[in-house]
């Protein structure tokens, strides 16, 4: 029957009776209110209103529960009814279930937050520091493509404020080279790191390249005779990895199967040792020695070329004109090379490379023109060497036969007996090309002046006004040192302070001793290395032991 029995004094029934009456009032009715936001969000907006609930019921006495708690019925627990927040994500919008007193604070609470506009987006202005603005800004909008993608299938739901904060907008100024970014403050510092870790020096490689044709005639075959265990020569195939220390009688074109003809890899010195013992057969012309400093992933071209124009042809105008046309070819060495620096210290490299030269020889384009023949030698392959060793790229062969026929005329036409009248010289030669590549990694400052340091110290042969220039004095102090002082004039000769033995040890170092020349009749300077020849010849080739 739903009453309430009460025993006490008389004089307390008054009391009573007004409490009861105080207490037994009909509950508010429950409400549901939807609120549409323009600029808040409706889940950051729910979350926060349970929160503010949720403290305002536990301060009133209630428990955790009460705040997110929600009766609807009649009866005594209907006093127990608070509030509580649903979203609609489609619409952003905010749905609150309460009586009027809490739907009013809610209408208070909503019509202020979602009065202020959404909170302004920050535009930063990036300078690269070591790239270039356009890659830059292309890596974060593919980053910023391929996040909102997983957003996508994580979270179909999302209201549109919560995706606008996950968009990171970046445009180039390719004129100015900056990075223009908007995006949420509460993602900056994501947006910086980004930023620092594309935005990081890039390795270098310095490249040696020493370009060279090895002529192979009667009097000489190009091999590797004997390789000790201080010559080791590896292997670059792509099938045959295979080191090996000792190998006796072989050729050094059958040494590798890689792209291009063969591929093989040797030390500095060992490799100094070869060249010179080339060197000493005279069958060794160097075609050129440049190098290049290329960055990291980028390609690098060296072209030591001439613009060699030639006649294709003549037309003759209907006024009697001769016309002539005339291209153009570029003739020389041209090499291309794209390193990758791995991490373990090894360089990937992507190798062109096209030598062409003029023949001497001409055709008959027609109507009584010439051209000259062009004479070119192309190969492209990839090679993996160790920073600071050296890698052999050969394989392009070329052979000549030639026959010379010296005779007295007319005795030495005839049959038989014109064998004792004429000569005959018939000789074939073989000229190899090879591309000697050494690749040395370059990944701070100090890296770099060593190298240039090394560099103008290694042929000696630089006059006393260039050692002594300040750009060159300044190779040796550290990078502080190297902010000109107020008028000080780089580009002009260096005026050294007092000459003293202490003064010319910090700059030049101790001084470097003479080199002795080893005698080669002495057996303890040298010792003998068999040299493959034809059958019938021998000879033997010496190598120095102090170098």
């Amino acid at each position: 029957t739903n009453s309430l029995v009460v025993t006490a004094p008389p004089e307390s029934m008054p009391l009573l009776e007004s409490l009861i009456a105080a207490l037994d009032v009909p509950p508010d009715a429950i409400k549901i209110e939807v609120f549409p936001l323009r600029n808040a969000d409706a889940q950051e907006m729910a979350d926060m209103l349970t929160e503010i609930f949720e403290q305002q019921q536990q301060g009133g006495g209630g428990t955790d529960s009460e705040g997110r708690e929600l009766v609807l019925g009649e009866g005594a627990t209907a006093g127990r009814q608070t509030v509580s927040f649903s979203i609609d994500p489609r619409t952003n919008a905010l749905i609150a279930a309460g009586t009027d007193s809490y739907l009013k604070q809610v209408a208070e609470l909503v019509t202020e937050l979602d009065s202020q506009e959404m909170r302004l987006r920050r535009t930063y202005v990036y300078e690269p520091l070591y790239g270039e603005a356009q890659p830059l800004a292309e890596n974060i909008r593919d980053f910023n493509e391929q996040q909102k993608a997983i957003l996508d299938e994580l979270s179909a739901e999302m209201s549109p404020s919560a995706r606008l904060a996950q968009e990171i907008i970046a445009v180039a100024s390719e004129e100015k080279n900056r990075v223009i970014l908007s995006y949420d403050p509460r993602r900056e510092s994501d947006v910086l790191n980004l930023l620092r870790e594309l935005d990081q020096p890039p390795a270098q490689v310095m490249i040696q390249v020493l370009i060279l044709e090895v002529t192979m005639d009667n009097s000489f075959e190009l091999g590797v005779e004997f390789a000790f265990q201080d010559l080791q020569f590896t292997k670059a195939g792509p099938s045959d990895t295979t080191s090996f220390d000792l190998v006796g009688g072989t050729d050094i074109g059958a040494a590798g199967s890689g792209l291009g003809g063969f591929t093989f890899t040797i030390s500095g010195a060992d490799f100094n040792f070869l060249m010179r013992a080339l060197q000493n057969q005279g069958d060794l012309r160097v075609l050129s020695r440049p190098q290049i400093l290329a960055m990291d992933n980028l390609e690098a071209r060296i072209e030591i070329t001439n613009d060699v124009p030639y006649v294709t042809g003549t037309s003759t105008t209907t006024a009697g004109q001769v016309q002539t046309s005339v291209a153009r070819q570029d003739v020389g060495i041209i090499l291309e090379v794209t390193p990758h620096i791995n991490l373990d210290g090894f360089v990937r490299m992507h190798v062109r490379q096209e030598v062409s030269d003029l023949t001497g020889s001409t055709i008959d384009v027609g109507q009584g023109v010439t051209a000259p023949i062009f004479f070119k030698r192309e190969a492209e392959t990839d090679v993996t060497v160790k920073d600071s060793e050296t890698a052999v790229l050969g394989g392009l062969i070329t052979t000549r036969d030639e026959t010379r026929e010296q005779k007295v005329p007319v005795l030495g036409d005839i049959p038989v007996i014109g064998l004792l009248f004429r000569n005959e010289n018939i000789t074939s030669a073989r000229t190899e090309l090879l591309v000697i590549l050494t690749p040395r990694v370059v990944r701070t400052v100090d890296d770099l002046r060593e190298l240039s340091v090394q560099e103008r110290d290694r042929t000696g042969e630089l006059p006393d006004e260039v050692l002594t220039s300040a750009l060159m004095e300044k190779l040796r102090v550290s990078p502080e040192e190297l902010v000109p002082a107020a008028g000080e004039d780089m580009t002009g000769p260096y005026t050294p302070p007092a000459a003293t033995p202490e003064h010319d040890r910090d700059v030049y170092g101790p001084p470097r001793p003479a080199r002795s020349i080893p005698s080669a009749d002495d057996p303890q300077n040298s010792y003998d290395i068999p040299i493959s020849r034809p059958k019938g010849a021998t000879g033997t080739m010496q190598r120095s032991q102090n170098r």
